[in-house]
């Protein structure tokens, strides 16, 4: 497995980040200046440290839930609880990805961690952040809860639209 890539059922393809909003009610402002302080530059450092949500404690990362890895398509087969009747690509849901360093880990979910309420183990079910299912011919429902705001899951959700755009 690549340096950094998640474990399990997680795809390290859609990683996604997310502010947090502060206890002042204001979210972060971020404006990157220079190459060191891209999007792209945060990702592939705290895949390398193996730190999410340790490293970028000022943020939250979600990844992509999928049965399998290695099968691109294998986001069909997650039980979207009635929520999606038909079967579609762009069909996922979102879950808190948690740090692969094994002492990262172990800060984690250490009492007082940000995981600390979670379980270590793999196969245990995480909390779906954000998922879309599709209902019907153009129809998909769109389910999230906190930490995400209404408009930012709307915001996840018309991204995977994004290619149908440009045509």
């Amino acid at each position: 497995m690549p340096v950094g890539a998640l474990k399990g059922s997680l795809s390290p393809l859609f990683l996604l980040r997310v502010p947090w909003f502060f206890p002042t009610r204001v979210a972060e402002n971020w404006r990157p200046q220079r190459e060191a302080n891209t999007l792209a530059n945060k990702f592939a450092r705290v895949r390398q440290e193996g730190g999410q949500n340790v490293v970028a404690s000022d943020r939250l990362l979600v990844a992509h839930k999928r049965e399998s890895r290695y099968d691109p398509l294998s986001s069909c087969l997650v039980d979207f609880k009635g929520r999606a009747r038909q079967a579609s690509v762009k069909n996922y849901q979102l879950v808190r990805s948690w740090p692969t360093d094994r002492n990262m880990q172990r800060q984690f979910f250490s009492p007082g961690g940000e995981g600390a309420g979670e379980t270590d183990d793999e196969e245990a079910a995480r909390p779906v952040l954000l998922q879309m299912g599709k209902f019907g011919k153009d129809c998909f429902n769109m389910d999230y809860q906190w930490p995400l705001t209404m408009l930012q899951a709307f915001g996840i959700c018309l991204s995977r639209f994004d290619t149908k755009l440009y045509y």
